[in-house]
């Protein structure tokens, strides 16, 4: 059984084989990346049922919270944004911070930021609404690196301490070495769950 499907494949193969390399040549063309992003619209999405306002005034109306999609941009993807009236490009040079930045470099940063907006509006609401609230878990990583200043750290690194001192807040780490007389600070951080111990300068090179 196996020998008559592998037979029947290996016909189809070499008798179709330049179209087949044809279609792949297509293929990677197509998807090959370009430096854009591609927003693509967007929509709402009603939140009523996620919202729980006590002794709230009578109002008509609805809670909302509108998107948009966005596409790493690709041949394929940035012709179409020609095509497609709502399909918009913007150089991904825009999100950089340096010019060694990475799209997946720019994504963790996006992504981050992101959660970070939504911590803050959770905690926000207990905060008008006068209610206690308990951080549990609060994870400190390098989004960006300004390339002014020598060090070995990486995107996606993960603060666990400086000079053996731990804070649950990065501004404590900032007021931390920008208060250093030293100058340089040992960060040990997380990378490809793998603890490291980097040197750190606040010179600019």
């Amino acid at each position: 059984m196996f020998k008559k499907v592998y037979d029947k494949i290996k016909k189809i193969i070499k008798e179709n084989y330049k179209q087949l390399i044809i279609l792949v040549v297509v293929y990677i063309v197509l998807t090959w990346p370009v430096n854009y992003y591609i927003t693509t619209g967007g929509g709402i999405s009603n939140v009523d049922s996620r919202i729980n306002v006590t002794n709230a005034y009578s109002s008509k109306g609805s809670f909302n919270i509108t998107y948009v999609n966005e596409l790493k941009g690709t041949v394929l993807t940035t012709l179409l944004s020609y095509i497609i009236p709502d399909w918009k490009r913007d150089n991904i040079d825009n999100y950089k911070i340096n010019n060694k930045e990475e799209y997946n470099d720019i994504i963790f940063r996006n992504n981050i930021d992101l959660l970070e907006a939504n911590d803050n509006a959770i905690k926000n609401a207990y905060e008008l609404a006068n209610k206690k609230y308990k951080i549990i878990n609060n994870k400190i990583y390098i989004t960006g690196n300004i390339k002014e200043y020598k060090n070995n750290l990486k995107i996606k690194d993960q603060i666990l301490n400086i000079d053996s001192i731990r804070y649950n807040d990065v501004n404590k780490y900032r007021e931390y070495i920008r208060n250093n007389k030293n100058n340089t600070v040992n960060i040990k951080v997380l990378r490809n769950n793998k603890e490291k111990v980097i040197k750190w300068s606040n010179k600019k090179v």
